[in-house]
């Protein structure tokens, strides 16, 4: 009885006291997700979707981006060149992606010279289609910022991309307008007791940068070089789960497989194309991202 009285009371007191009634402040309800995009404009070459992508330059059993296709039963958003210094400008890869319809993404490893950056740049821009670059100087801000200036003078359609890992230092990081999308490479090990699982630190990554477009750069081992075994079943699991986090953070605009094996690691105990069950588990994971 007591509870009705007050409930009685409270309402009264809010129907005569205008007041009262303008000063109750009320929450809409969210949904129980972990991260919802709110105040962020889209950047360069965001979709309203998670895109998918994929470094084949080590899966040596595919020469063409539609081998690849065919073979896993994919279709990709994105492809993905590595390039170092001496190399030769990748045109070719650059115009025979966007020809089948994908986006061109070049991850610069061990560039470092600004005359060689600003040539780099300028040849992009020759070549006068919309490319993503990302730049891997996770410990220098400073090189980071002059090669993205020099980008955004030379080569406006270039989106810019900060490639940092699991463990970056987040006391030093490049200037806010030089960083279209923060790239976190995810390589995650083997041990005796199989894969080593990264995924919380993932999370926290992406929680961090919940301002700005997130690309995930993923790599797995499915061989251990300790017990000299293979994980195929935690592979398929892992790499499912890492893809599903697009389902759960809005701003992962891009989740990418970028296979890469170290020099003091067993060669190719990363690739998706040493097992045939990998391959069906890449394009299962490919398959829950959200449209």
């Amino acid at each position: 009885m007591k509870i009705f009285i007050v409930i009685a009371c409270l309402m009264l007191t809010g129907c005569n006291n205008p007041e009262a009634v303008s000063g109750i402040k009320t929450v809409d309800y969210t949904p129980s997700i972990i991260n919802i995009k709110t105040h962020r404009q889209k950047t360069m070459w965001e979709e309203n979707k998670c895109m998918s992508g994929a470094c084949i330059d080590n899966e040596y059993a595919y020469e063409s981006i539609n081998e690849f296709e065919n073979a896993a039963d994919v279709s990709n958003d994105v492809y993905i060149k590595r390039y170092s210094e001496g190399e030769e400008f990748p045109s070719s890869f650059i115009i025979d992606t966007c020809a089948k319809g994908k986006k061109p993404m070049i991850i610069l490893d061990n560039v470092y010279e600004i005359k060689h950056i600003e040539n780099f740049a300028e040849k992009c821009n020759n070549i006068g289609v919309p490319i993503l670059i990302e730049m891997d100087y996770e410990n220098s801000a400073e090189l980071y910022n002059q090669s993205a200036k020099i980008f955004r003078e030379k080569c406006p359609k270039a989106g810019l991309m900060w490639g940092i890992d699991l463990k970056y230092n987040m006391s030093s990081a490049p200037k806010d307008e030089y960083i279209d999308w923060v790239v976190v490479n995810v390589n995650e090990k083997t041990d005796n007791n199989g894969i080593i699982s990264e995924i919380t630190e993932v999370r926290d990554m992406i929680k961090y940068f919940s301002g700005k477009a997130v690309a995930l750069n993923i790599s797995i081992e499915v061989f251990s070089g300790v017990n000299h075994k293979y994980y195929v079943n935690q592979w398929n699991d892992e790499i499912k789960a890492l893809y599903s986090l697009a389902n759960d953070y809005a701003n992962i605009g891009l989740i990418s497989y970028t296979e890469k094996s170290e020099d003091n690691r067993i060669y190719g105990s990363s690739k998706i194309s040493d097992s045939e069950k990998m391959l069906i588990a890449y394009a299962d994971a490919v398959n829950l991202l959200p449209l």
